[in-house]
């Protein structure tokens, strides 16, 4: 008989109500603050998926697939009156936010004990990125709190009292994890520390491990009929256009004009591409460092073998998420491995202190709390800080430009005439969006503010004249993101190699060039 390793000293009834009154503050916070913003935060994908989701003709079912998003907030949103969309994603966001939340203490109340389950919770609620979105109107929530009571199911599973175990269980919770892919491809990677729980088994080995891949393939079985129906292969995505963004190291939001299909294999293009591949995917391995070494460190102290087996599959689980989703260099992917790295710590302080009031005096717990609020808190907080800082003075860089060219030059007489490729609006080449590309030149802003789109680049005149037509009269560019996505022409006026009607190179600010729009051209 499995033992019941609930971890608790004594009664968890006190640990549990607290854990529910902060989990049930901490929502209500959120909620404050996501209706201050008119459900507004941290848009991230929400743009473009909601233009997907208006894209959705349920005669054509082919509309499904749209070969960037996986397809899950997008169909529940066009399920819905699109006036609500904001505020019923950010709202289904914070629901699910609260369920990652309930299912951690349920995964570290198992491991360790019922207080330092709460830690976890804590640990969780804190995390830079957690708390940025979990009421963002994106799918990012939603796939983590899926994920995160998938594997509370099969941890519950695995540490009960049954003397074996059930089948149907392993595949409800493969099948929660599958589902969580539907919202965020590789959400469902999480899957694997399941899955590598099955083969950890002396007993039913076999039948563990089908009923969670099967499981598993149920949950996502929905992506996948979407792939077919759209004309796709079964687990299709744009993986190979996410693995060029990071290798040649151009701002995604500029690549749109670039030809997806030569770059459609990621094989392709770390074969062409070593060097920087190798630079990019270590870089952006450094975010799960902390991760993988906490839930190692987990795995060390563990005192119960169905503990250390459950912890073992757990960090099994990190490092292969570490290692597919590193390629993709998103600040959002470390979000599906935060309650695990939470529940690790849980384990670590739990152990820690056993050890203290045993052989060591009260100063080492000090130095273990301050240890692991340090991996928790303040390593993954100084990234997100950097990250801000540096996206911020990008914004203070090109609004200070865009003031000096109106006093430097003639022809605008206010920001708002300055034509600006800024990289920091978030518009994209998706179904109900075209004929625009994914950012860059197509998406542009006035002074990083008011978007513009539809701006022609076919040809110098069309530019001019689409550009005129919106009251611009002064573009200011960054050559070495701009000109590739244009045509030869177009690139060649604004570079001044060549002469063009309507165009007029007259100078730079910073590393901006400045082009002047010239009036009296006369538009057919």
């Amino acid at each position: 008989m499995r033992p019941d390793l609930t971890g608790a000293a004594g009664s968890t009834r006190l640990p549990r109500v607290v854990a529910a009154v902060y989990v049930v503050v901490y929502g209500a916070l959120q909620l404050v603050a996501v209706i201050s913003t008119a459900f507004h935060p941290a848009v991230n994908d929400a743009l473009g998926i909601m233009a997907i989701a208006r894209g959705i003709d349920w005669s054509d079912l082919a509309t499904l697939h749209n070969g960037f998003f996986p397809i899950g907030l997008p169909v529940v949103l066009a399920l819905l009156p699109q006036g609500s969309w904001f505020a019923l994603a950010s709202l289904g966001s914070l629901a699910f936010a609260l369920a990652a939340l309930a299912a951690t203490w349920i995964i570290a109340a198992r491991l360790a004990s019922a207080w330092w389950a709460l830690l976890a919770v804590v640990a969780v609620s804190v995390d830079p990125t957690f708390a940025a979105y979990a009421v963002s109107p994106g799918p990012d929530v939603i796939a983590l709190g899926l994920a995160t009571v998938g594997i509370a199911v099969y941890v519950t599973e695995a540490t009960g009292r049954a003397p074996t175990v059930r089948w149907w269980v392993l595949a409800c919770s493969g099948a929660l994890l599958g589902f969580a892919g539907v919202f965020r491809y590789h959400a469902a990677l999480v899957g694997v520390g399941l899955v590598a729980w099955c083969l950890l088994q002396q007993r039913q080995r076999l039948a563990a491990v089908s009923a969670a891949v099967a499981g598993i393939a149920v949950g996502y079985s929905p992506q996948v009929v979407a792939n077919l129906l759209g004309g796709y292969g079964p687990l299709a995505n744009d993986g190979g256009f996410t693995m060029y963004q990071s290798v040649v190291d151009i701002n995604w939001l500029t690549t749109g004009s670039i030809d997806r299909a030569a770059y459609a294999s990621p094989l392709r293009v770390i074969l062409d591409h070593p060097v920087p591949f190798a630079a990019a995917y270590a870089d952006s391995a450094t975010a799960y460092v902390v991760p993988v070494a906490l839930a190692a460190i987990a795995v060390l102290v563990r005192r119960r073998r169905n503990a250390g087996t459950v912890l073992v599959s757990l960090l099994v689980a990190v490092v292969a998420y570490a290692v597919v989703v590193s390629t993709g260099n998103s600040p959002r992917g470390v979000l599906a491995v935060v309650p695990i790295t939470a529940v690790a710590i849980a384990v670590i302080a739990d152990r820690a202190f056993a050890l203290s009031r045993d052989v060591a005096p009260g100063w080492q717990r000090a130095v273990a709390l301050i240890a692991l609020a340090g991996a928790v808190v303040v390593v993954p907080q100084a990234r997100t800080v950097l990250a801000d800082l540096t996206t911020r003075q990008a914004q203070e860089r090109e609004r200070a430009a865009v003031d000096a060219a109106v006093v430097r030059y003639g022809g605008a007489t206010s920001a708002q005439q300055v034509l600006t490729n800024d990289f920091n609006l978030y518009f994209t080449d998706l179904p109900g969006i075209g004929p625009d590309t994914l950012g860059g030149w197509t998406d542009i802003s006035l002074n990083g503010d008011t978007p513009h789109r539809d701006v022609d680049l076919s040809s110098v005149r069309a530019f001019v004249c689409s550009a005129s037509a919106r009251g611009v009269h002064l573009v200011l560019w960054l050559p070495a993101n701009a000109v590739p996505g244009m045509d030869d022409q177009l690139a060649g006026a604004l570079t001044g190699s060549t002469t063009a009607t309507g165009l007029r190179s007259v100078g730079t600010i910073g590393p901006y060039q400045a082009t002047l729009v010239e009036p009296g051209y006369v538009c057919p």
